[in-house]
Parts: C-alpha cells; sequence; structure tokens
C-alpha cells in the first residue's frame, strides 16, 4: 500500500510562520483561515488524505451523511469511475453497529440487478475504515432535477415511476429501503433514474434488533436524519418517514409506499402533504389528516392525487396492498387521454370554424 500523502492548507508548507502567513495576499490569508476554522469546527475531517483509497484513485469528494462520505474515485484496473462510500471517519472508534450497517447496505443492493437501483461493485477495508464501491451516476439527484424549471405533471409522475420500479425490484426481493426521498434518487446526464443509498435498508423477516444512527430529540428540525425518544429510537428522514415509523416501529414496503408518496405529491403541488418543522409537530399533522392545498395545480389530475392519498393513509393496512399497485395506477393516468385544456388554441379554432363557414 502506497503510503499517505497529507494535503496542507492552501500552498502553505508545514512550518510556516505567522510571519509569513500574514504575508500573505488578503484572498490567500482567508482561504487559510477558512481552512483552520474548518478544521477546529471537525468539518473538514472526513476529507482523505491519501491520493488513492485501497486501488481507487481518488478524484474529489462528493457528498456526505451521517454514517459516511461519498468520494469520485478511479479504478485503474477498468479504467472506469467509481462513486465509493466510505465510513465517517470519527465512526472508526466507535462500537461496530455503523460498520454492520454498511456491510447490511453492501448485502442487500448486491442482491438487486435492476436498471433503476444503483449497483454495488465491492466492498472492502482501507486502513481500517470499510468503503463500499458502487456504480457512478453522472448527473444530479431528483432533488435537484426538481428545482430546474417547472416540468409538466405528467414528466415529473413518469420520472418517479421508473423510481418506484427500483423499489418495487427491491420489494421482490425481500428488502425494504426505508429511506425513500429526492435526495435518494440519481438521473444521470443520459436520462437513467436509480434508486440510491440502501443505507438504513431493512431485509425483510430479519428479526435483528432495529439498530438507528445518532439521535434527534422530538423538538429537533427534521432535516436531522434520525430521532430519539424515551421509548425508543427511530432511523431515516423524518419528513419522508410514515406515521409507524415515526411512532418507533421498523419501516417495511408500505413505508416506503407512503415516503414516495409524500415525495411526489410535494413535487406536484409545491407542498408537503403534512405540515411542522418538528417530529412532534408532523405527527401531529399526521394525526389530524392531510393538509389543504395552498395553490393546486389545476393541471394536475384529480385521479392522481387520489392515488397518492390513498399511499399517504395513517395506516398502514389502507394504503396500496403494494409499491406495484401503486405504480400500476400512476402509469394507467399517465397513458390516460385527457381533455385539451387550452382556452386560446379552442378560441383559434373556432374562429377558424367560422371563416370557413363564411367563405362556403
Amino acid at each position: 500500500m502506497e503510503p499517505t500523502k497529507l494535503k496542507q492548507p492552501a500552498e502553505l508548507p508545514p512550518t510556516t510562520k505567522l510571519g509569513d502567513y500574514l504575508g500573505l495576499p488578503s484572498v490567500e490569508r482567508g482561504a487559510v483561515y477558512r481552512r483552520v476554522l474548518a478544521r477546529m469546527a471537525g468539518e473538514d475531517a472526513d476529507e482523505p488524505e491519501a491520493t488513492r483509497i485501497g486501488r481507487y484513485e481518488f478524484i474529489r469528494r462528493l457528498g456526505a451523511g451521517g454514517m459516511g462520505v461519498v468520494y469520485l474515485v478511479r479504478d485503474p484496473d477498468l479504467d472506469r469511475k467509481i462513486a465509493l462510500k466510505m465510513l465517517h471517519p470519527r465512526l472508526r472508534h466507535a462500537d461496530d453497529a455503523d460498520e454492520r450497517r454498511m456491510r447490511r447496505e453492501a448485502r442487500a443492493m448486491a442482491r438487486l440487478d435492476h436498471d433503476n437501483v444503483v449497483r454495488v461493485h465491492e466492498l472492502g477495508t482501507h486502513e481500517g475504515r470499510l468503503y463500499l464501491a458502487m456504480e457512478y451516476v453522472e448527473g444530479t439527484t431528483l432533488s435537484g432535477w426538481l428545482t430546474g424549471p417547472q416540468r409538466h405533471w405528467s414528466e415529473i409522475v413518469r420520472v418517479f415511476c421508473r423510481a418506484g420500479a427500483g423499489l418495487v425490484a427491491a420489494h421482490e426481493a425481500g428488502l425494504a429501503h426505508c429511506d425513500f426521498k429526492p435526495d435518494n434518487v440519481l438521473l444521470s446526464d443520459e436520462g437513467a433514474v436509480k434508486v440510491s443509498d440502501f443505507g438504513l435498508v431493512r431485509v425483510l423477516g430479519d428479526t435483528d434488533e432495529f439498530q438507528a444512527a445518532r439521535g434527534m430529540e422530538s423538538t429537533d428540525a427534521l432535516p436531522s436524519i434520525t430521532q430519539s425518544t424515551t421509548q425508543s429510537t427511530i432511523a431515516g428522514t423524518p419528513a419522508y418517514m410514515a406515521p409507524e415509523q415515526l411512532a418507533g416501529s421498523r419501516g417495511d414496503t408500505r413505508s416506503d409506499q407512503f415516503g414516495f408518496c409524500v415525495a411526489l405529491y410535494t413535487a406536484l403541488l409545491g407542498q408537503p402533504p403534512f405540515e411542522g418543522s418538528t417530529v412532534a409537530e408532523l405527527t401531529r399533522s399526521m394525526a389530524a389528516g392531510l393538509r389543504a392545498p395552498q395553490a393546486r395545480r389545476a393541471e394536475v389530475p384529480a385521479e392522481v392525487l387520489a392515488a397518492l392519498e390513498r399511499g399517504l393513509e395513517q395506516r398502514a393496512d389502507d394504503r396500496w396492498p403494494s409499491m406495484s399497485a401503486l405504480i400500476a395506477q400512476l402509469e394507467q393516468e399517465l397513458a390516460r387521454p385527457r381533455r385539451c385544456r387550452c382556452p386560446l388554441r379552442t378560441m383559434v379554432t373556432v374562429l377558424g370554424l367560422g371563416v370557413t363557414a363564411r367563405a362556403a
């Protein structure tokens, strides 16, 4: 294994004196200062310190979550880019629950060979840290795609159906994703749609104790990844979690269906189906039922919204019998002929007919 090559802040050598630092131009001085502050705050601790991770050549960091950091690397043997998820450095000396979770993710993804699921290549270790080498999807996330130009409802539903097909494949393989959200769906520049991040995957029928990640109180804001209560510990992204998950139960395929419907409802109407800035507020909102849309997009068919409302039922047994049944319903609505709601086009047609009649 090649020796580790440490990265230095900006262009400063490790023996730089304070006087040399103060003599730098203000732009460079600011860059070094921000770098030092980041390291003091621990925000830079997940940057790789080596030019290689195992046999992979480091290119750049792609992102980070509560459990791991994802890097873009190159496989020199096959000359291809790989997304490499590595256990976070701060978890290196923690108990092995996080390592077990990553191994479970790798094994779950290895079960799947589907066009709408990110493929796994290898599970390995580098300097005591576990890593997962996966298919690299060059493009954006579903979240990023949705923040672009306003799209027709049918285009949004069509993309979600392809992501839903990935969930169906997981369910048929005996897996529940348990953390479906737009950030965990990747869209390639060529148009591929792939579900990723099976870090909270549940193997259906597995009775092992559910291990959650770091704790979060019920008063904490929703973007946090986990919630802790005095009764139980749950893991996931609260804004997309089903009521049974927020109550501490393990997620299943019907919970995936709920999260999928939350994401699609929000994408179509521009607001989530339930309101609340904390887990406790969100739980109360769910108990009260769906919130009224502030401004319903007229072109979104009522049948599509009705399908989502069924998937958002509080009782899991009241939702669609399966994810595949929900996707089939949505695809049926995509294929249904719809009346043109274009007043200008209708007016032009009527005027044209009038001119033709007078000419006759």
